[in-house]
């Protein structure tokens, strides 16, 4: 997998090419989704954890029958999303819009 430096530097050269107009890098591109859906199953945990345990309620400030279950599901759901775009890329398969509605 690529370093975050490796694709800062792909993306930078990219962007400092005069002979072409930036075009999507399938590389950068499927890091970054990857990176979404890491970050998000790591909010889905939190909000998991936030939802099951009193002390951290307590500590934030929250009611005690407070529950983020439904955003914990949701998140999930964009985790799994962006995993699968990340992966279609390594693959070079892109989608349109209207695809991904059907």
């Amino acid at each position: 997998m690529l370093q975050l430096s490796e694709v800062e530097k792909i993306y930078c050269s990219l962007l400092k090419a005069k002979d072409k107009p930036i075009k999507e890098n399938h590389t950068v591109q499927s890091h970054l989704k990857w990176q979404k859906a890491v970050n998000d199953l790591s909010l889905a945990k939190g909000l998991f954890k936030i939802s099951t345990d009193e002390k951290i309620k307590d500590i934030l400030g929250y009611a005690e029958n407070a529950t983020f279950f439904d955003w914990t599901i949701v998140v999930s759901y964009y985790s799994i999303f962006h995993a699968v775009l990340a992966l279609l890329g390594m693959k070079k398969i892109k989608l349109t819009h209207q695809e991904m509605l059907t």
